[in-house]
């Protein structure tokens, strides 16, 4: 449902179950729209099965918070456009540690991108492809480096530059 909301809708969409009764509750955020998205696309594809198998079956109380915090973070970032918010706030205790194993990408364009100016880079999903946020001021720079990176992979990854859709899907009669 998450990823129908966010299709049909565009821009940042946060989607949850009623605690009273099946309905689903869809809120969508305007994406700021200096903020751009890169994703960069390994030469494998993971299963959603294998990443979620490769979770611990508890986690820890502080890790839940910092999530919750860093969830916080990221939507108060995205409303108020707030580039030093959405740095602190793409950074994930939950999941991304562990997948890390799975996706080893992730942790190369993070050491790459360390030099550079982005708001920050996270798995897109479950994996194994990653997204980077940036701004418009920097994106030439970040997609060059990716580039040059990518290039030099043994199976050579794809670099996209995917713009968030502002209004989602529409229907066209012609």
């Amino acid at each position: 449902s998450d990823i129908v909301a966010a299709s049909l809708l565009g821009g940042l969409v946060v989607v949850g179950r009623s605690n009273k009764t099946r309905k689903i509750i869809v809120q969508k955020l305007n994406w700021p729209s200096e903020w751009k998205t890169l994703v960069v696309v390994p030469n494998y594809v993971l299963s959603t099965k294998r990443a979620r198998a490769i979770l611990p079956r508890t986690i820890a109380r502080e890790d839940a918070i910092h999530n919750v915090q860093k969830v916080s973070l990221l939507l108060s970032a995205v409303m108020n456009k707030d580039e030093e918010a959405m740095q602190e706030a793409l950074i994930d205790r939950l999941h991304e540690p562990y997948r890390l194993q799975l996706c080893p990408e992730l942790g190369d364009v993070r050491k790459l991108l360390s030099d550079l100016q982005v708001l920050g880079n996270t798995l897109s999903g479950a994996g194994s492809s990653n997204m980077v946020t940036d701004t418009q001021r920097h994106k030439a720079n970040v997609l060059e480096a990716l580039k040059d990176w990518a290039a030099l992979q043994g199976q050579p990854c794809a670099v996209l530059d995917l713009p968030v859709a502002a209004k989602g899907l529409r229907v066209s009669y012609e």
